[in-house]
């Protein structure tokens, strides 16, 4: 059985992107392995993303198929559309590679907060806003992991195409160092974002593999890293003490020292939760400026 032209279904998808939608990877699969496998019952699973079409092809309705280019698109557009309504108009979603999980002699996982569940949260992904996905964070790749809808495989998403995500009730943001025209001072990745108002605070929670050598051999075992960051005047800091923190919040230095003094903020015992309390301090210190481009007049509010 021939392939579908690629150029004939490019042509016809693209025609009908505004009525049905994106182009997901998915989509873009399926159609383009149609003839090869959507006819062969026995291959149904390798379609990736279609968990509600029906298998009922015939090998005489194939050889119509071929030969009509009008039932080609009619068949294709139906296709199409039945996905986009089999995925509940989230079909857009899911667009990446597969994903596998990882070896269970390694300790531990590599899954946010321990978390190695499909739990639901929400994603802005190509600008549009999904809720209730099952979903789960990995670490260690930094990947958002997704379960497709009809439970056949998991997904990593495409990092570089999600906004931000919200998971066990934290908001992590994607920033892209490509387009920070200021010093960097971050990689390109996911941040939780833990506090955002004239400043904002942002933990990069990463896990390692450590190798290391036991009573039974080699082993391997999943460890925990927290890197936090405060971005002030498009500038990103790594900050990992009081000191380091105070530094990069130099013009209210005297005044957070002694918001930290009188209020007995240990840093020792939870640094994280510190660091949101002084730098939200610093906030109602810190007057917020807007210019007003037209009269160049300068408006000052606490």
């Amino acid at each position: 059985m021939p392939d579908l032209n690629y150029l004939a279904v490019k042509k016809l998808f693209d025609k009908k992107l505004s009525k049905i939608g994106i182009l997901t990877k998915s989509v873009y699969f399926h159609i383009t392995n149609y003839t090869k496998q959507v006819m062969n019952c026995t291959s149904f699973k390798l379609l990736l993303a279609l968990p509600l079409f029906v298998c009922t092809a015939t090998n005489s309705f194939s050889q119509n198929l071929q030969g009509d280019t009008d039932l080609h698109e009619s068949m294709l557009e139906n296709t199409v559309v039945s996905y986009y309504n089999a995925t509940n108009d989230q079909s857009r979603l899911y667009n990446g590679p597969q994903y596998s999980f990882y070896d269970p002699a390694v300790k531990g996982n590599a899954y946010l907060f321990d978390n190695n569940s499909f739990t639901p949260g929400s994603i802005e992904y190509d600008g549009f806003s999904f809720k209730s996905v099952p979903m789960m964070y990995d670490i260690f790749k930094d990947y958002v992991v997704l379960l497709l809808p009809d439970k056949s495989a998991k997904i990593s998403l495409l990092s570089e195409r999600v906004q931000n995500f919200d998971w066990l009730d934290h908001h992590f943001v994607y920033i892209n160092t490509d387009t920070l025209s200021k010093n960097k001072g971050v990689a390109t990745g996911f941040y939780d974002q833990v506090y955002k108002g004239k400043i904002e605070l942002l933990v990069k929670r990463s896990k390692n593999i450590k190798n290391s050598s036991g009573p039974a051999g080699a082993e391997s075992s999943f460890t925990s890293k927290n890197d936090i960051y405060i971005k002030k005047d498009g500038i990103y800091s790594h900050i990992n003490s009081q000191a380091s923190l105070l530094n990069t919040l130099k013009d209210k230095k005297e005044e957070l020292k002694l918001y930290i003094h009188n209020n007995q903020i240990q840093f020792d015992s939870d640094q994280e939760q510190a660091m949101i309390k002084v730098a939200a301090y610093y906030d109602q210190l810190t007057p917020f400026i807007t210019r007003n481009k037209e009269s160049e007049r300068i408006f000052v509010a606490n």
